[in-house]
């Protein structure tokens, strides 16, 4: 850890936004969070801080259901399901402080 300084940083954690506003039927790929999100929970679980995914919607819940089956409890409860037309802002309020997100996520959430 100490070769590649990720044990730097607040917690030494990472978290994740999973930008979903432009997702449909075609795009959702679970087959990559089945890759990537084992190899996290059984090697590095103390580097992942949280997941923050929006818009969620009924298509999402399908996806999800099948990629939560192969997620550790601990796992699962780092995950922030956002839904609804305030979405932009749960994010904001969740993942607070002094941090920048692209204008994609932060703009207002009137007229979604």
């Amino acid at each position: 850890m100490l070769r590649y300084k990720l044990n730097q940083g607040p917690s030494g954690q990472f978290n994740l936004v999973v930008d979903r506003s432009s997702s449909g039927l075609r795009n959702q790929d679970p087959t990559l969070a089945l890759a990537v999100l084992p190899t996290v929970q059984d090697h590095y679980p103390g580097l992942l801080g949280r997941v923050f995914i929006a818009p969620i919607n009924p298509i999402f819940y399908v996806a999800w259901n099948v990629v939560k089956i192969f997620l550790k409890p601990a796992t699962k409860q780092k995950f922030m399901l956002l839904q609804g037309r305030d979405w932009r802002s749960q994010l904001r309020e969740a993942i607070g402080g002094d941090v920048r997100l692209p204008a994609s996520l932060v703009a207002s959430d009137e007229g979604t």
